[in-house]
Formats: C-alpha cells, structure tokens, sequence
C-alpha cells in the first residue's frame, strides 16, 4: 500500500509546526537534504526512499513514510506531496533550497496543499 497519500488523520493530527519551531533542527535537516541534492541522490516526484535514494520530502528524512515526515519536521504529509508534485525529474541543490529556505521554523503548512490544489484548478480552467 502507497501510504505516500495516507487518508489525513493521525498525521495531519500531528502538526506541531515547521522543524518543531526549532531552528537548530530545521539547519540540520536542511543541510543534510543539500548536501544530498549536491551529491545528485534525490530525484523529482518520488516517496521511495531506497539505498540512500530518492525523492526531495524523503531524503529530508530518510524515509518514505509520511509519519515519519511529520514526526521529524513537525510538517503535515499534505504539505510533502505538494511539495514534490512541484518536483521535475532531477532534484539540484538550488532547487532544493528554493523550494525549502523560506520554510519558518514553526509555519504553520496545513494550508498548503489544499491552496495548491486549488490554483491549479484554477490555472486549468483560465486556460
């Protein structure tokens, strides 16, 4: 079973806040996620986490589980699959701070995926 897109319950519940609200855990976790980016170890638009490999959310905690991700970050699941469904194929270091530099620490993200979803919609349909 993909639990990449688990139903929102006990993870969404989870929410603490970006990195817990602590900094020193968010330049941790950052800097680990570049450093594999640099080294070319994560790819666009994948949950896996295998042999040190995989996607963006993933390799910030080196596991695909969206517990997991919640439990290190203090981010809800939602906010990771956003976030790789903005992922093209090669992850590089600069797009991985792009995506991730501007996260407060203690951001409240739960929004961010259902705002997502909704431009998105919206683009499609202005088209």
């Amino acid at each position: 079973m993909d639990t990449a897109f688990a139903a929102p319950g006990a993870t969404e519940n989870a929410f603490s806040g970006a990195f817990h609200g602590d900094a020193e855990l968010r330049d941790w976790l950052l800097a680990r996620l570049f450093r594999r980016a640099a080294e070319g170890r994560l790819k666009g638009f994948q949950f896996e986490w295998e042999n040190g490999q995989g996607g963006l959310t993933a390799g910030l905690v080196s596991s695909a589980s969206p517990e997991v991700f919640t439990s290190l970050t203090g981010m809800p699941p939602s906010f990771a699959a956003a976030l790789e469904a903005c992922i093209p194929e090669a992850v590089t270091e600069a797009l991985a701070r792009s995506l991730l530099e501007g996260v407060s620490v203690g951001a409240d993200l739960r929004q961010i995926a259902p705002r997502f979803v909704l431009a998105m919609l919206d683009d499609s349909v202005t088209e």
